[in-house]
Formats: C-alpha cells, structure tokens, sequence
C-alpha cells in the first residue's frame, strides 16, 4: 500500500510538472469565431485556448504574442496583436479600434459595423489583431485579420505587471485581398508579464530580464 501511495504521487508530480511545462506563463485565454474560413480548418481551429502568453516590446509599440507553445511563429498556432502604446487607455469602456485603417475603410464601404478610421491614427492603425495557425492548418493561403475593437482593463507592460484584454471583431478578413473570411469572432486573454528567454524573442530595450 505504501509503495503504491509513492507510485501515485510520483505520477501526480509528473503531470504538475508535465502542466507547467506546456504552460509556463501565469495567463489563460480563449477565442471563438461565428464563422472561419481556413481552407477547411474550421473545425480544427476554434475555439482555441492559448497556452503560451507573452510580450515583446519596441520603441512605442508591443506586440502581444498569445501562441499554442513557446517559440517562434514559423510553426505554431498564435494570435499576434500589435499596438501603439500612446493610445492605450484602460478607463475607456469602447476599447481602441482594431484593423488597418484603410481596411476598416473598405470594409464600413461593404456595410461591416466596423470602426471608422481617426483623425490621428497613424497610417498603419492602433492596434492590428493577426490569426496565424501554422500547426493547426499550414496549408491555408490566407492571411487573417479580425477587424473590430480591442480594450484593455489592465495594461502594465512591465516584468511581472498584467495584460488583461478583450477582443470583439465583427469581421475577420484576408489582409492582402480584403475578402471577409470569418466573423463574430471575440477573444478574452490576461497574464502576467515576464521578460527574457523564452518570453522575448529580442534584446531591445524593455525586453531584457532585470
């Protein structure tokens, strides 16, 4: 009895540590779509819970990695979101909009309940939301991007702060033709900032281990 009460911790400490390795960042996640199109990955794809949270930071930019492992992208299913940190407010309820300002354009032309371009928004948007699932479906020819708002009831960009945001996205379309290939598509993520291999995938300013 004793030496099957061993045996049993023993392979509950391997599934902790088994847990922890697919999942070394403090965070959860989940993103879901009405409607998706991925060359026949529909199915595959979404729902999709990240397991892998972190943030890579430039000059008046981050990009907020959210992927299926650690790593690069080349080979993995993520959600890329990059946004311009003066524009960041937590306390706005509306969120910032979300998609390239041209393509927001092209698709409020179509009829999409989609944000209007600003007067100040720089030329190539606020904040940008990209779907790359190169694990799940490496043969799809597009290039997703949902386009919508994005809001953040916690931004604290650095080690150990919490990124807490929400996505809604009427529309996902193929950033190179414009086409609408998805929609309704909605995202929830918070974690907690951690900085240096493997969270950082450069050595710029902001990115370093303290």
């Amino acid at each position: 009895m004793a030496h099957t009460s061993r045996h049993l911790k023993l392979l509950l400490g391997l599934v902790i540590l088994a847990a922890a390795a697919c999942n070394p960042t403090p965070g959860e996640g989940l993103f879901d779509a009405e409607a998706l199109q991925l060359n026949g990955c529909d199915e595959e794809v979404l729902p999709w819970v990240p397991g892998f949270f972190t943030i890579d930071q430039f000059e008046n930019k981050v990009t907020i990695r959210l992927q299926s492992i650690g790593g690069g992208i080349e080979t993995i299913d993520g959600i890329f979101i990059q946004v311009d940190k003066n524009f960041v407010d937590a306390s706005n309820s509306q969120g910032m909009p979300l998609g390239d300002p041209i393509l927001r354009e092209t698709l409020r032309e179509q009829g999409h309940d989609v944000p209007a371009p600003l007067e100040d928004e720089p030329s190539g948007g606020i904040a940008r939301g990209m779907i790359g699932f190169y694990e799940s479906c490496p043969e799809a020819t597009v290039v997703p991007e949902f386009v919508g708002r994005l809001r953040f009831t916690s931004f604290e960009p650095f080690n150990g702060g919490q990124i807490t945001g929400f996505v809604t996205a009427p529309v996902i379309a193929d950033t190179r033709t414009s086409a609408v290939i998805g929609e309704g598509f909605t995202g929830r993520f918070s974690f907690q900032v951690q900085k240096g291999r493997p969270y950082t995938n450069f050595t710029g300013p902001g990115n370093q281990t303290p």
